[in-house]
């Protein structure tokens, strides 16, 4: 059951993090399982809460975190509106039509602890207080406790914790096990180059993912790279992780495979193998097709305007603000070669996408009289 609901989740969502950005590319995904992945790509805590259900279709490139979660929310269907603070508290919360389509309403909200704020990334256990773990989880008659323990071991950032890491890896529980890998991975180094290899052969696809993204950077290896190209025909989270620690190894040899992706593969992929290629050799390449730059320019243009007419301005500043996107809209219309015919077209579908944007999050047009302001209403 859970090798199959893996596989369907997989072939629905692409999503990665790497350099604080964050991408995706959303097909009718369901929203739990775009949390739940979001939140082992990101190192954040995520509780699904019951009744958070729905799908949500959207594509984007190299966000920062806070810029792509909050464009969740043009999902089809059901979206997320996230709330980021630098507490590392993220909000999110699911969205449904109202009757006749006009606005959303918030059906569930959730507040997790996430591990990629700066505070938290600055804190890490001490050597004792990983010791004093280490009893709780060598104990079997604590068992109640192992889960809560276990959510502390993303706190364990010193190098001289390693062995401990290392002996939790092997330990009885997945949850223990898998918290310990992942923390592991961040902390390897050439002592680690054997372990590593192991890990991106192991059954369980999590801890080849995290040997490929986060482990194979840190460590140099001739021996990885025949791993890595083979994990370019695998399945979309560990050839998008290969494809990724490919670039920033500036490896030669995965040139013809990784210019064999901009023409086989799908935009998620094909973004990213341009991105290692830049890397690799020095060069930029237009991986995306005609119809994915006009969908590019109608999001852009739509999300300028949400901007000017949810935003407070000055009538002046309004004015100048329209201009520009006036410009940019132009702009877009010559680099894609529009004729006369495909233009009305393209303007056409740009009032469906704002009609849309706004009412999948929840905004209406308002009147704005002198000195007055965009407000956003549910």
């Amino acid at each position: 059951m859970a090798a199959a609901s893996r596989s369907r989740f997989e072939a629905r969502t692409k999503i990665t993090y790497a350099d604080g950005k964050l991408s995706a590319d959303l097909q009718g995904a369901d929203i739990a399982d775009v949390l739940t992945k979001i939140g082992q790509v990101v190192n954040a805590r995520v509780e699904i809460g019951e009744g958070l259900t729905g799908k949500v279709t959207t594509s984007f490139q190299s966000f920062s975190l806070q810029d792509g979660l909050a464009k969740l929310i043009s999902g089809e269907g059901a979206g997320i509106i996230v709330g980021y603070d630098q507490k590392g508290t993220v909000t999110f919360i699911k969205l449904s039509r109202k009757a006749g389509g006009q606005g959303a309403k918030v059906v569930a909200v959730k507040k997790v602890r996430a591990g990629f704020s700066q505070r938290d990334l600055e804190k890490s256990l001490s050597l004792d207080k990983v010791k004093e773990m280490m009893s709780i989880f060598r104990d079997r008659g604590k068992q109640d406790q192992w889960v809560l323990a276990a959510k502390q071991i993303m706190y364990i950032r010193i190098p001289e914790a390693k062995p401990y890491l290392k002996e939790l890896i092997d330990h009885e529980d997945d949850f223990v096990r898998d918290e310990a890998v992942r923390e592991y991975v961040r902390l390897v180094d050439a002592e680690d180059a054997d372990f590593i290899l192991d890990l991106a052969e192991d059954n369980k696809w999590q801890r080849r993912v995290a040997a490929a993204s986060s482990a194979m950077p840190l460590v140099d290896d001739p021996r990885q790279i025949p791993i890595l190209l083979k994990m370019l025909d695998e399945f979309d989270a560990l050839r998008e992780a290969a494809i990724g620690t490919l670039g920033v190894k500036r490896c030669q040899e995965a040139v013809p495979a990784l210019n064999n992706l901009l023409k086989v593969g799908d935009a998620h992929t094909r973004a990213g193998a341009a991105d290692a290629l830049y890397l690799i050799t020095g060069t930029k390449y237009d991986w995306m097709t005609p119809a994915e730059r006009r969908d590019l320019a109608l999001d852009s243009l739509a999300g300028g305007k949400i901007v000017i007419e949810t935003g407070k301005y000055t009538p002046g500043e309004r004015r100048e603000a329209e201009i520009r996107l006036q410009q940019k809209k132009r702009e877009f219309i010559e680099r894609l070669h529009l004729t006369p015919e495909e233009t009305r077209e393209f303007e056409i579908q740009l009032e469906q996408r704002e009609k849309y944007v706004f009412e999948m999050t929840g905004m209406r047009r308002t009147a704005i009289g002198v000195g007055g302001g965009g407000r956003c209403a549910t």
